[in-house]
């Protein structure tokens, strides 16, 4: 059971982080080709991402379930039990992607064609912490929670979440209000559409989450290896 959750991890982390730095290429190329234009920039390649996008999220949302399957608290469990104890414990990660693949990029796709791609450029940027993250998991399983590599990759992967994810949404509202003319983010944010606030504090809410998780979770391990020390 071990070395079969072991092999799953690995294989949907290289897959991850594979697709990952493709994303973070792509928003990248679309960043330096587009103008200061907020909202009627494109770039057309950015497009053919949301393509490959939906087929990613939904093969991710498969490789979650394996994984977790494959622990030993439920792999003994009967199918209908440990998918709902799948979808129970792992609500924010399948409601992400869920999100990604049926709702957000669709209308990306069919609705938002030629606007935004600076939006969502820097939304794909999120993708840039998904590496770490990979190899955080990869290495707990392998039991190499206690190397000096750990330690670095722990470091990299809160820095690039704070900066690609945390900061991305008020980095957002700083572009519009000075595309806008306006004096402060908070004018900025009462001018554009309620829907597109309603969106945006619901992606930058779960990553306020997650982040919030990431923090406790390094205090933990900090104080789990001082008491070893």
């Amino acid at each position: 059971v071990v070395m079969a959750l072991c092999n799953v991890v690995c294989l949907s982390s290289v897959i991850a982080t594979l697709f990952a730095t493709y994303v973070c290429r792509v928003a990248l190329e679309t960043l330096q080709n587009l103008n200061d234009d907020f909202l009627y920039a494109t770039y057309p390649p950015l497009l053919e991402y949301c393509r490959i996008g939906f087929a990613y999220f939904t093969y991710d949302s498969f490789a979650l379930y394996k994984s977790f399957a494959a622990t030993p608290s439920v792999s003994q469990e009967r199918l209908a039990r440990r998918i709902l104890s799948f979808v129970s414990q792992r609500t924010s990660g399948l409601a992400h992607h869920f999100c990604m693949a049926f709702l957000c990029l669709p209308f990306v796709v069919y609705v938002c064609q030629d606007k935004a791609h600076l939006v969502l450029a820097v939304v794909m940027l999120h993708e840039a912490s998904t590496p770490f993250l990979c190899a955080y998991l990869a290495m707990k399983q392998l039991r190499a929670t206690h190397t000096p590599l750990f330690v670095v990759n722990a470091v990299f992967f809160v820095t690039s979440f704070f900066v690609f994810r945390i900061c991305a949404f008020p980095y957002l509202y700083w572009r519009y209000m000075r595309w806008k003319g306006l004096s402060n983010i908070v004018e900025a944010m009462l001018s554009v559409r309620w829907y597109c606030n309603v969106g945006s504090f619901t992606i930058a809410g779960l990553q306020y989450y997650w982040f919030y998780g990431i923090i406790r979770r390094v205090v933990v391990l900090t104080r789990k290896e001082a008491k070893l020390s």
